[in-house]
């Protein structure tokens, strides 16, 4: 039996390429160039030949030389004359373009003028002057630093939590606010911390110093249990009606356990139930966010203390027996909202739930079979020391009402938040429930036995689900007890039965880490009676 809680406290980059600055010169065409060839035009002015079938002059005679003669004379004026028309033509297309060329120099001299221009007065503006950068940090504030990052964070200083706002839109007012109390406790702690002492505690807790510094389990659990999430289940969670709050009677022992309270989780649609009876196991999906996942454990992981059990002389002690480390977390809107969710779903006053206890399990370790509740047989028993203090807190061990209620005090429900989930082992197993007997028959052994054969039997009743899921067994059921007598002096005769089929472990872990948080319920106010003692 686990010792009860103390009081409550995401380029493109789209762009054009870039159009090049040097402008093109025009190059001038070749003034010698031609279309193609042409004839001269003395060749174009020389008739054909004729033939005639008369009689001719002889080719020598005096007025054929004559014309021939003009006929020369005459063609070479004309080409004369286109020559020159070509040659003019070529002249005036080489001033051309000589005068572009010119032009584009012109161009090309005044753009570089500009350029120089404003070179010179850039280097004639004076220069800024940079901000001078800040003085380096001492040592003590490095210290102070580190030491606030690394107990709020549990990682290097900078490093973002996963964002799951665009998948889970649920509770974000909560979420804020649960940030800025982590904001606020960091900078609290930075500010009071002597760097030394920290050293000094860190050095000093060897083990305990290594298991949280090295871990990044909050961010790897909250992505965990976003790729399980099922919003559409979460909300039917936060969309249950509020229970009435336990009056001063409900308190003090007249609440009343009835099958209607026993049946209430195990009938809701979005909850799966594991076994019926010995013990009643409900599973509940997504009962938690990413985010709080990741919350419980982030504020939890830096202050893990090493479980203990309650022994028989009333004292709680660190056993074998029970190898985790753990943390209360203290109030904050986050956990107050987890909490308050929690008893909404199982029909039970919030004022009778312990704290949310949060537990870590590295390779190894474990926590063997047992009961949560103190009582396991109700006939003619008489409670040890150890239990009657422990039911003392919940107006025991008298039953009934003004006293402890319908179980004398003791705890009637466990409720397990499952934040990571280990790679292999620890899983949640029930070696004495009705499943597990009739799995076995006759193979079946005792619980207590101290080889842990139930960790390694597939036909016991285990769960080991993902992160942000919830599990509630009851320890007690409705019975038809009077309600009167008392567990000291062996005369109880609770109207609730206790159910030892309950008996669970947390089997070791043998890869990876596993992290939970667990809340026991009574049935009557948990330390009420011990704070409004006349």
């Amino acid at each position: 039996m686990s010792s009860p809680a103390g009081p409550v406290r995401r380029s493109t980059r789209s762009g054009a390429a870039a159009s090049s600055p040097i402008a093109e010169s025009p190059v001038p065409s070749n003034p010698l160039a031609d279309d193609g060839p042409k004839s001269s035009p003395a060749a174009q002015h020389v008739p054909a030949a004729k033939s005639s079938s008369g009689s001719r002059k002889p080719s020598g005679s005096p007025s054929a030389v004559l014309l021939l003669a003009v006929l020369l004379i005459s063609g070479g004026i004309m080409y004369n004359q286109w020559s020159q028309q070509q040659a003019a033509a070529a002249e005036a297309a080489v001033a051309e373009a000589a005068a572009g060329e010119r032009g584009a120099a012109v161009a090309s001299t005044q753009h570089r003028s500009a350029l120089e221009q404003e070179a010179a007065v850039e280097q004639e503006a004076p220069a800024e002057e940079d901000e001078p950068p800040p003085p380096p940090m001492t040592a003590e504030e490095v210290a102070v630093f580190e030491l606030a990052a690394g107990e709020h964070y549990g990682s290097p200083p900078g490093f973002q939590l996963p964002d799951f706002q665009e998948e889970v839109d649920v509770s974000s007012e909560e979420e804020e606010q649960a940030e800025q109390h982590d904001q606020e406790e960091a900078e609290q702690q930075a500010t009071e911390a002597d760097p030394g002492e920290h050293q000094e505690e860190h050095q000093g807790e060897g083990e305990r110093a290594q298991r949280v510094l090295s871990s990044n389990a909050d961010e790897e659990a909250a992505a965990a249990a976003a790729a399980t999430f099922d919003p559409e289940a979460h909300r039917q969670y936060l969309e249950l009606p509020p229970w009435p709050e336990a009056d001063e009677q409900a308190l003090t022992g007249s609440w009343h356990f009835t099958e209607q309270v026993y049946d209430y989780a195990a009938s809701l649609p979005m909850t799966q139930v594991l076994s019926w009876d010995n013990p009643r196991l409900v599973l509940l999906p997504s009962f938690l966010s990413p985010q709080e996942v990741g919350h419980m454990i982030r504020v939890s992981k830096d202050n893990l203390e090493r479980s203990e059990v309650l022994v028989a002389d009333g004292e709680d002690q660190q056993s074998d027996i029970r190898t985790s480390f753990g943390f209360w977390p203290e109030s904050d809107p986050v956990v107050d909202a987890i909490t308050e969710r929690l008893h909404r779903t199982i029909g039970v006053p919030q004022a009778f739930g312990e704290g949310l206890y949060v537990l870590n399990y590295q390779v190894d370790q474990k926590y063997e079979a047992h009961n949560d509740h103190c009582m396991d047989a109700l006939d003619n028993k008489v409670a040890e020391p150890a239990c009657l203090d422990f039911l003392k807190r919940a107006g025991g061990p008298e039953c009934g009402p003004g006293k402890g209620g319908p179980t004398c005090g003791d705890r009637v429900a466990t409720f397990i938040l499952y934040l990571k989930s280990p790679t292999r082992g620890g899983k949640t197993a029930f070696p004495e429930a009705d499943i597990t007997r009739d799995a076995m028959g006759d193979e079946h052994r005792s619980g207590n036995a101290p080889d842990e054969w139930y960790c390694h039997d597939d036909r016991v009743l285990a769960a080991s689900p993902p992160a942000g899921t919830g599990v509630l067994f009851w320890d007690y059921r409705p019975s038809n007890g009077t309600g009167a007598g008392s567990f000291q002096d062996g005369s109880a005769q609770p109207n609730a039965h206790s159910v030892y089929e309950a008996m669970h472990s947390g089997c070791p872990v043998t890869e990876g880490e596993k992290y939970i948080a667990t809340r026991w319920i009574r049935a009557s106010g948990f330390d009420y009676h011990l704070l409004n003692q006349d």
